[in-house]
């Protein structure tokens, strides 16, 4: 069976609820709740998901997937509760 143009034609689809969102730095330590430095070596001692780069040099921008950082939140604080609850 041929498919006429108009079902050829793909329509746009409607924005996914778990849609890609990006925070800043400063953004993902305020959510974490430590300074810029901290996250950096948590980041370079792989303790925190690695950033995305936009560009190649130092002062490139970087984001963080906010679905990530809000994981390493709740992975924190189950690691929290877990050590309060074995005192």
């Amino acid at each position: 069976m041929l498919k006429t143009p108009q079902e050829t034609i793909q329509q746009p689809k409607p924005p996914a609820t778990s849609e890609l969102q990006l925070i800043s730095h400063a953004k993902a330590c305020a959510i974490l709740g430590v300074s810029k430095n901290t996250l950096r070596n948590w980041v370079k001692d792989e303790k925190a998901p690695k950033p995305i780069k936009f560009g190649i040099s130092r002062q490139s921008i970087i984001r963080y997937k906010k679905s990530e950082i809000l994981a390493m939140v709740e992975a924190l604080n189950g690691a929290a509760d877990a050590m309060e609850q074995s005192h």
